[in-house]
């Protein structure tokens, strides 16, 4: 009887030992207004820069850690670590094969202020040498000003330097962006950050946006 119950005992903690740990709903504030598909994808990615976050920081206050990062970003003192990583990357590739991607960024040479200031640029021309040097594409991203992402965002209770920032973004990128992230971060507390949305903000904003650049091509 004992041998039995023990066998018992032995089965329920193997089978609680192979569920899958719960995830959270870091966008469940997007519902309704993103697919099922992006809400899901946009919680991996999330789930992943904080899991740098607190592989960097330490896992004691996660919340803290996002201040932190901000902080750092205006400062340009990030680690090594955050700048180059395959697996934000294939989070990113991930994004882009399921069209959420666009739904959240756009190229910054697409952006139609953009064309208007290049349009008005001087153009110089240098001449001709012989040796040519092939230079890798660069394709600079931004928030995507009629995306579905900025469109729910600015219909939630997000923090609102996190949406300032982002209707920043929508313009092109910014020469004072260490600034504006220095401006959030001092705007924000760790209890702004109980609210999921803002970490998800943060994530597509100022890492995101940097994954892509910096891991391009790689």
């Amino acid at each position: 009887m004992k041998y039995n119950i023990i066998i018992i005992i032995l089965s329920v903690m193997a089978l609680l030992s192979c569920q899958p740990e719960p995830t959270i709903n870091f966008a469940e504030a997007l519902q309704g207004c993103l697919t099922s598909k992006d809400i899901t994808l946009i919680n991996k990615a999330t789930a992943q820069f904080e899991s740098k976050l607190n592989d960097t920081y330490g896992a004691e206050n996660s919340n803290k850690n996002y201040i932190t990062y901000l902080e750092d970003f205006s400062k340009m003192n990030l680690n090594p670590k955050f700048t180059i990583d395959s697996n934000s990357k294939t989070i990113l590739d991930d994004l882009k094969a399921s069209g959420t991607f666009n739904k959240i960024w756009i190229s910054v040479s697409k952006l139609n202020n953009f064309k208007e200031r290049q349009s008005e640029d001087k153009i110089i021309e240098i001449e001709p040498q012989n040796k040519t040097v092939d230079l890798p594409k660069i394709d600079i991203i931004t928030i995507n000003p009629k995306g579905l992402f900025y469109t729910c965002l600015l219909k939630s209770t997000g923090h609102k330097s996190l949406n300032e920032a982002a209707a920043i973004q929508t313009k092109g990128p910014s020469l004072s962006f260490g600034l504006i992230s220095k401006a959030v971060a001092n705007s924000m507390t760790e209890k702004d950050l109980n609210n999921s949305l803002n970490k998800v903000t943060i994530a597509i904003i100022f890492y995101y946006e940097m994954i892509h650049l910096t891991n391009q091509n790689l």
